[in-house]
């Protein structure tokens, strides 16, 4: 497990990871291939969806390792 792993991260521990990577929101959203909006919307949430899309994208750019059991979240269709 790299020092970057996390089982659980809120937006202001996303916010403050982007800040030591020296970007701003703008810049992470285009490496992240999303809205700045989206970087904004989950900087101010409590807790940031581990398995969600877009934050799977900035994790990617800031290098951060989302533990196993936390990156896959089965769809409804899969979950039988």
């Amino acid at each position: 497990m790299s020092d970057r792993a996390f089982r659980c991260m809120s937006g202001a521990d996303l916010a403050a990871i982007r800040k030591f990577a020296g970007l701003s929101q703008s810049r992470l959203a285009e490496r992240a291939g999303i809205g700045r909006h989206a970087v904004s919307y989950w900087e101010t949430k409590p807790v940031v969806d581990l398995k969600g899309w877009a934050p799977g994208r900035m994790f990617k750019v800031l290098g951060i390792e989302v533990l196993p059991y936390f990156r896959h979240r089965p769809r409804a269709r899969e979950r039988t």
